[in-house]
C-alpha cells in the first residue's frame, strides 16, 4: 500500500491458490524497507524473497517453524515506507 493507504498491486487467483506462491509476482519491482504480511505468507521462500528485494519482513508466525521461528518483528515503520501484502480470509 501507499502512504495513502491504496494497493499499489494486486493480483486476482482462484480461491485454492495459496497467497505465499504470488509473493514473488507482489514485490517484484516494488522498492520498500520492510514487507508487512499477513500469516498467509509466512514461508521461507518469502522471507528470503523479501531479503533479497532489500526489505525486512514483518510476518506474523503460522507455526513455529522456519527462519521466522514464531518471533515477529516488533517495529515501528513509517507509512510511507510499508508494502503491505493483501489478505483475505
Amino acid at each position: 500500500m501507499d502512504a495513502h493507504g491504496n494497493p499499489v498491486r494486486m493480483l486476482i487467483t482462484k480461491g485454492t491458490t495459496a497467497d505465499c506462491t504470488q509473493a514473488g509476482k507482489l514485490i517484484e519491482g516494488i522498492d520498500a524497507d520492510n514487507l508487512i504480511a499477513d500469516k498467509g505468507y509466512d514461508t521461507d521462500e518469502v522471507v528470503d524473497l523479501a531479503q533479497d528485494a532489500g526489505m525486512q519482513a514483518v510476518i506474523p508466525p503460522k507455526k513455529k517453524i522456519g527462519k521466522n521461528n514464531g518471533n515477529m518483528t516488533n517495529i515501528s515503520i513509517p507509512c510511507d515506507t510499508w508494502l503491505k501484502m493483501p489478505f483475505y480470509t
